[in-house]
């Protein structure tokens, strides 16, 4: 029997036989091992990406771009890939998986709550990143400081896709003022079936465009006076039904925010140059009528033109909503996709100031068709090439009525079905 004896500090000792000391080996042994597994493991642990409200398409357009930011040595996927619930608030939505290392996300409320989180746990980027960006894109990113917590990627727009052979065969000669519009599909209506169309069912559609024309008819400052009384609904956690529809029906009204816009959409529909089933139509059904060539002018964004199929969209051009006057200044819709960090992974944050890059900004333009933030990378054509340009040429873009006044789809539907009941009165 073999006996060790172990002095601990001043006249102490203690006696340890041979397997007490195989016993306490093995276990530091053990422990050592789990360690150095936890440490590889983590070291190794695969980051997430998460999506919310960005479409299917573009999701996987943006995925395939990202997993190319990073190579594992196992040549496996380098990011998880994650799509949140959209029909909730993102708030809620993040409650119910594990927290993301990025989030992807249209610029607006939601964007700016991760954007809170971000800042509360001071994950950010030095404004390095935003170089070769022009300054209102710059400006949508609201930096007071040297750090950056959201960073832009990706343009998305509004715009007015107008029939090419229709267009040629009237007597108006350029879109330049929104009564040319108007114009245009009056001259028309005897041989289309639906001289103007837009998603009218589809609430986030319908909303924005609405929001967009809004901004075109009575100006962004009016816009936005009716996005801050949103807001102030919206933002309440006890959401009165009846108050609410009572405050959009007051925007609608003769001197209200919205009664302009209600005003036109009234009267179009009632000279019949939008059908009767508009408020009917979603997504799918416009890009129908414009594959059977039934209408003149469809209202689409950038991300909804590139589903349309090629031999279509070819005969159709895009235009920005033009305004009641040709010298009005702009601040046109433009929602943007922002890549905000959600961890300090190092992966992660490298990903974003590559995707922030010229060579990945090509990259995710090609693979989306939407415009690029770089002023001086590619473009793969004229469309994200004229987005790129308008942006650049106004003042920092409206993100969409649907992102800057609402955060869920329940609000969104509240707000639409006023809307729709109001404009077939």
């Amino acid at each position: 029997k073999i006996i060790f004896i172990m002095q601990i500090g001043g006249n102490m000792k203690v006696k340890l036989n041979l397997k007490n000391v195989i016993l306490i080996s093995s276990g530091l042994l053990i422990l050592l091992l789990v360690l150095g597994i936890s440490i590889l493991a983590i070291a190794n642990k695969k980051p997430t990406a998460a999506f919310y409200g960005i479409s299917e398409r573009n999701v996987e357009k943006i995925s395939s771009v990202l997993q190319t930011t990073h190579t594992r040595k196992n040549k496996k996927a380098a990011y998880n890939i994650v799509i949140l619930e959209s029909d909730i608030s993102l708030e809620s939505a993040l409650k119910k998986v594990k927290r993301p290392d990025i989030l992807f996300i249209y610029n607006g409320k939601n964007a700016d709550f991760a954007e809170s989180y971000s800042k509360k746990k001071n994950i950010s980027f030095s404004k390095d990143i935003l170089e070769g960006m022009s300054s209102s894109v710059i400006k949508s990113v609201n930096s007071k400081n040297e750090k950056v917590y959201k960073v832009p990627l990706l343009i998305d727009n509004c715009e007015v896709d107008v029939n090419r052979g229709a267009f040629n065969n009237s007597k108006v000669k350029e879109i330049r003022v929104l009564s040319d519009v108007e114009n245009f599909a009056q001259q028309i209506k005897k041989d289309y079936l639906a001289p103007i169309v837009f998603a009218g069912a589809d609430n986030y559609e319908f909303i924005n465009f609405f929001g967009a024309l809004t901004e075109s008819i009575s100006g962004i400052d009016t816009l936005k006076q009716a996005t801050n009384k949103l807001n102030e609904f919206t933002n309440s956690k006890n959401l009165n039904y009846i108050e609410f529809n009572k405050v959009v029906q007051e925007m609608l009204l003769v001197g209200g925010e919205f009664s302009k816009t209600a005003e036109l959409l009234q009267k179009w529909y009632k000279d019949g140059i939008i059908p009767s089933n508009v408020y009917k139509m979603n997504s799918r059904d416009v890009k129908s009528y414009m594959e059977q060539n039934l209408c003149g002018v469809s209202f689409l964004t950038l991300s909804e033109h590139r589903t349309v199929k090629q031999r279509t969209i070819e005969g159709f051009t895009s235009v920005y909503y033009p305004s009641v006057s040709a010298n009005v200044e702009r601040t046109f819709s433009a929602p943007m996709i922002m890549a905000i960090p959600y961890s300090k992974n190092k992966i992660a944050l490298d990903s974003v100031k590559k995707l922030a890059g010229v060579e990945y900004q090509e990259k995710l333009s090609v693979q989306t068709g939407l415009a690029p933030v770089q002023k001086n990378c590619s473009i793969p054509d004229r469309q994200a090439d004229d987005v790129r340009y308008w942006v650049a040429a106004s003042e920092t873009p409206y993100v969409g009525l649907a992102e800057a006044a609402f955060t869920s789809d329940y609000t969104r539907k509240l707000f639409a079905e006023t809307l729709r009941k109001y404009l077939q009165q």
